[in-house]
């Protein structure tokens, strides 16, 4: 069938429109998929990192103290509060000094008794009179140092020296060191004039004298007897020279010297012995007499007060030989047994922190001046897959840069705002920290936005279809897709999202 002209023009203008609408649809369609619409909306800015969850608190524990290990109180993966006692070496000495300790600061708040009062005056009175008998034997024995060094000087040396109370006192020997023989000389001259003093002091000396006076005349026979003991050492030495030729009066010699300088060190201990006593027991009286006047005046606030502090000091060294918990967590290990020796300071014992958990992760430089302290951060654990949440924040920003993959990074840590059964100390954490945000601001897609000679621009599509390139001031990059915008364009205002 053939067709009219008349037909033939219709089909060719359906056509035609048919052309037209189909291009001007697809043109249409262009501009929407590819424009969007300066709006206002909310714009949050984040940075994603990801750490690992660790205790905020994990603990070593060791005694303060050396000791064998008495009891252990706990095992691996026992949960324990803070403060509870973990582990105990032997203690029975600081133990026995806290009772003491506690025993004498109740006396002294309870007060003195009457009873008590006289035990002490008997005390005092003892001590008193065991000093006053140790003084009376002082002239004994002044005597016989007295008598054993006249021996020494003017008996047992006979035949060693010529001469008579002179510096001019000459060896009866030939002695084959000089220095020895003028050493030993000079000590004969001046061990004599030592002893014509101590005869002197002896004439003004009284053996009823005052105690003071015993005591000075005890400490004189002490200086006295040690200028003897330094002579015959000397003469000692020069008769034992190895050139001294041999002969049976040096053996004499030799024989009697020993003798003196036995009795001279005889005599020295007995006077040491004494000066002793004498001093053990002066203490011993001063020490009772204060107790006494203390139990006669009552206990004063400030003795109390020093008690009370030894007291606290004996707490204190008790407790170094015991191990306790710091921290409220669980035992993750135990290398104590009891019977074992254990080192002071060798840690034995770890407790880690279940009741709180931080993340430490690694900011690249890039990000870093985007991140404060007190941040909010969105948390998702491998463990429970991206659907599980948990909030946290930034609680410190470590200054010192960490090089990773030579990239600078800085260690951020963050805690979890609730404790949580779910959260283990090891697991992987991705944290989204919103370091910033704004409410209504106006916003374009970021992909709308272009970068030329360093300027932000946006393309506008104008009313007639037409581009234009506008400068723009943009603010925060959300982490979803959207940045805001601060000045060049209005709302409203269409932009080109893409290549058109």
């Amino acid at each position: 069938m053939q067709l009219s002209k008349k037909q033939i023009i219709w089909a060719i203008i359906i056509i035609s429109i048919g052309v037209i609408f189909f291009f001007l649809s697809n043109k249409k369609e262009e501009v929407t998929q590819n424009t969007a619409t300066v709006k206002r909306g909310d714009v949050v800015q984040e940075v994603s990192v990801t750490g690992r969850v660790k205790a905020v608190s994990s603990v070593d524990l060791g005694f303060e103290k050396s000791g064998r290990i008495q009891n252990v109180y706990v095992d691996v993966g026992d949960r324990v509060k803070q403060g509870a006692l973990l582990a105990e070496i032997e203690s029975s000495s600081a133990q026995a000094t806290l009772k003491e300790t506690e025993a004498r600061l109740a006396e002294l708040k309870r007060g003195s008794r009457p009873e008590e009062i006289a035990v002490k005056e008997a005390e005092l009175a003892k001590y008193t009179q065991d000093l006053t008998n140790a003084y009376s034997g002082i002239p004994d024995i002044i005597d016989d140092a007295f008598t054993k060094t006249d021996d020494a000087l003017h008996s047992k040396i006979a035949g060693t020296f010529s001469g008579f109370k002179t510096s001019s006192y000459k060896l009866t020997f030939p002695v084959c060191d000089t220095q020895l023989d003028v050493n030993t000389t000079w000590l004969r001259y001046t061990t004599e004039l030592d002893f014509d003093n101590w005869r002197n002091e002896r004439s003004n000396f009284s053996s009823t004298g005052s105690q003071s006076e015993l005591k000075s005349a005890l400490d004189n026979t002490t200086l006295h007897l040690e200028q003897m003991r330094t002579f015959l050492e000397s003469l000692n030495r020069v008769l034992t020279l190895d050139c001294t030729i041999a002969s049976p009066s040096l053996d004499t010699y030799r024989t009697n010297i020993n003798a003196a300088r036995a009795n001279i060190t005889t005599a020295a201990a007995t006077v040491n012995t004494k000066g002793q006593s004498i001093a053990s027991l002066a203490l011993s009286v001063a020490k009772v007499q204060d107790e006494l006047s203390l139990l006669k005046a009552g206990t004063a606030t400030e003795v109390i007060d020093a008690q009370e502090a030894r007291l606290l000091s004996a707490h204190g060294e008790l407790r170094k030989h015991k191990i306790y918990s710091p921290i409220s967590g669980t035992v993750t290990k135990v290398d104590a047994t009891t019977g074992e020796f254990a080192n002071a300071a060798t840690p034995l014992i770890s407790v880690i922190s279940d009741n709180s958990f931080e993340i430490d992760a690694n900011i690249p430089e890039a990000d870093i001046a985007k991140v404060t302290i007190g941040n909010k951060a969105r948390i998702t654990l491998d463990a429970y897959g991206s659907d599980t949440f948990f909030d946290g924040h930034v609680i410190t920003i470590n200054p010192a840069e960490t090089i990773i993959d030579n990239v600078p990074t800085y260690k951020v840590t963050f805690v979890f705002e609730k404790n949580d059964p779910r959260i283990k100390s090891g697991m992987t954490a991705n944290i989204d920290i919103a370091t910033a945000s704004r409410t209504s601001a106006l916003i374009v897609p970021t992909r709308a936005i272009i970068t030329k000679d360093g300027n932000k621009l946006v393309t506008v599509i104008n009313a007639d279809n037409t581009e234009t390139e506008t400068h723009v001031t943009i603010g925060l990059r959300g982490s979803d897709g959207f940045t805001e915008i601060l000045d060049g364009v209005s709302l409203g205002t269409q932009v080109l999202t893409g290549t058109k």
